[in-house]
């Protein structure tokens, strides 16, 4: 595994806008597309109220993690978050208060994922605050398909999924690390583990596209709401 100071390194040197590409239609093979794995770090947990504080990326492409493509950014905040906050992911104040303007680090985001698919752990807080961020700053949206992970980690593995249910709980059940919990580009690299260990599994049962990853993630959603 790539050391965790190399790591943030290269994303650190690559949050610049390099990566503009064309996508591929939701019908390619998963071992020739090009995927998106998002983590955010926020002010809070009350998506109505709170703000995103950093924005972590990392590209899953051919069935591999790319090292050659990550994104890091803190975007500027007009206030720092409390101190509780900040005791939980570690952005301190003047780093928040530093930040890149949030208009140009959100469209450096933009031509980083390009049209290509998202992928997070929990999707929808994330959605949810990207989301709100690029309406708040750059009045656009996202129309890029998203994938659910900690809903296919429950269809792929039924039996596991009462007792697992966070990123840190599924981390451990797959024997991944993550140094930095609550950095936002180690936890999406963390995703992007997990992520590929549950896609190798559909893949196996059967799914070869990332409708077919969506088909899924839909089937699991609807079965989770009947329970």
């Amino acid at each position: 595994m790539i050391p965790l100071r190399l790591w943030q390194s290269l994303c650190r040197s690559m949050r610049c806008g390099l990566f503009k590409r064309e996508t591929t239609g939701l019908g390619a093979p998963l071992d020739s597309r090009r995927m998106v794995v998002l983590d955010v770090e926020t002010t809070g947990i009350r998506p109505e109220h709170d703000q995103v504080i950093s924005i972590g990326a990392v590209v899953i492409e051919e069935l591999r993690i790319n090292f050659s493509e990550c994104f890091d950014v803190v975007l500027k905040q007009e206030k720092a978050s409390p101190k509780e906050n900040i005791l939980f992911h570690g952005i301190g104040a003047e780093t928040q208060l530093q930040g890149v303007p949030p208009e140009e680090g959100l469209r450096d985001l933009l031509e980083f994922i390009g049209q290509d698919p998202l992928v997070a752990f929990h999707a929808a807080f994330d959605e949810f605050m990207i989301g709100k961020a690029l309406k708040q700053h750059m009045q656009t949206c996202l129309t890029n398909p998203w994938l659910d992970l900690s809903r296919i980690a429950t269809a792929l593995y039924p039996d596991k999924a009462g007792r697992l249910r966070s990123l840190d709980e599924w981390s451990r059940f797959f024997s991944i690390q993550n140094h930095q919990r609550h950095h936002a580009v180690d936890d999406a690299f963390t995703t992007a583990q997990i992520g590929l260990i549950l896609i190798k599994a559909a893949i196996r049962q059967g799914n070869h596209n990332f409708a077919d990853l969506m088909a899924l993630d839909r089937d699991q959603r609807w079965l989770s709401a009947r329970v």
